[in-house]
């Protein structure tokens, strides 16, 4: 039987910093720009008590805890930090996937014959996180990708959660915890009198498919144990993108920028060394209108001041200003993998 391991890191951004400056340690902080127009970007534990959360404005988040301090991002530092653990973590197994700059799966089948338990297995990854990094992480082990997911999440930070038994684990939780299941089907599930995955798991799934279409048979078939996931196969992506959903739809500019500028920093630091050549920019509005805007450039780069400059201006230049924002995103796209090859190759010789 295979066993996979979700590997997460807990509340990244935030254990980057205070790793760096003991002062932060037991004090509510967040991740955002300074002064009363930034927005939120991540939150450690002790903050998120008092309510604080991503896309939270700086004002109103310092209204709800007036000892909140404000860190400003330094996303390149996040993203070499997530390359040394990525890159011991995948020592581990041949079988290795990273999902995004703080996660990853491994297939940990192999090491069951050297380790008393699977809890143990999972406590020797997190040494194996720490060691490279002196990072906490997560860690959910199933046979199932998407249940280790779950599991992981279930008990942060710091937990290892082993499942053993997959509809027995899933039954009692809330719908929403499914990866997939986003607020407009679960609401249209809850219509239908299922608030659990158990509630999910008892439906007929001809009533499913009936009710909520194909797609909604993958999560009956998973709640039942009758499908297991596997860990994605490794691929080179052509794109990098992160958005973000305001609490509550703005019109404020100078958030909505403070916001772009924040996403395309995480971009680049998601994108590492990778050149690539399009810059793109998304908003939605209020009423779930939907615009994408992009340009690219003459030549491949990796410039974060670049994208993050090429995204600002976008957004300026194409959103209506007499209108509610929902969400915004930023994208770098068209990844030139030899221009990255060719750089690094440059680098090396030049040693």
């Amino acid at each position: 039987m295979t066993l996979i391991a979700h590997v997460d890191m807990d509340c990244f951004f935030c254990s980057c910093e205070e790793r760096d400056d003991k002062t932060l340690a037991n004090k509510p902080f967040a991740i955002g720009q300074a002064g009363t127009r930034g927005v939120i970007s991540s939150a450690n534990y002790l903050a998120r008590t008092y309510g604080i959360h991503a896309a939270m404005p700086v004002f109103k988040a310092k209204t709800q805890c007036k000892e909140l301090v404000i860190v400003e991002g330094n996303f390149r530092k996040y993203s070499i930090i997530s390359r040394q653990i990525m890159q011991q973590l995948a020592l581990l197994s041949p079988r290795f996937y990273q999902a995004s700059i703080d996660e990853a799966y491994v297939d940990i089948s192999h090491l069951f014959s050297r380790f008393n338990s699977l809890e143990e297995i999972g406590n020797h990854v997190k040494e194996v996180v720490r060691a490279s990094s002196q990072i906490s992480c997560s860690v959910g082990i199933a046979s199932c990708a998407l249940t280790a997911k779950i599991a992981c999440a279930s008990n942060k930070p710091a937990g290892v959660t082993v499942v053993t038994k997959q509809r027995e684990f899933l039954s009692p939780l809330d719908i929403s915890v499914m990866p997939g299941i986003g607020k407009q089907l679960a609401k249209n599930m809850r219509s239908k009198g299922i608030q659990s995955l158990g509630d999910l798991g008892r439906c007929a799934p001809i009533r499913i498919k009936e009710w909520f279409g194909e797609r909604a048979l993958y999560f009956w078939q998973i709640v039942r144990a009758e499908k297991e996931t596997d860990i994605p196969r490794t691929k080179k992506p052509r794109s990098v993108s992160k958005e973000q959903t305001f609490l509550s739809d703005t019109k404020e500019v100078t958030v909505l920028l403070a916001e772009i500028r924040h996403l395309a920093k995480e971009v680049s630091a998601r994108l590492g060394k990778k050149f690539f050549r399009t810059i793109a920019i998304k908003i939605k509005y209020g009423d779930f209108t939907t615009i994408t805007r992009e340009e690219t450039v003459r030549y491949a780069t990796n410039s974060q001041d670049a994208l993050v400059t090429s995204a600002c201006k976008l957004f300026y230049v194409h959103y209506d200003r007499k209108r509610f924002v929902r969400l915004v995103g930023v994208k770098a796209g068209n990844i030139d993998y030899e221009a990255s090859l060719q750089t690094t190759l440059d680098i090396f010789m030049k040693r």
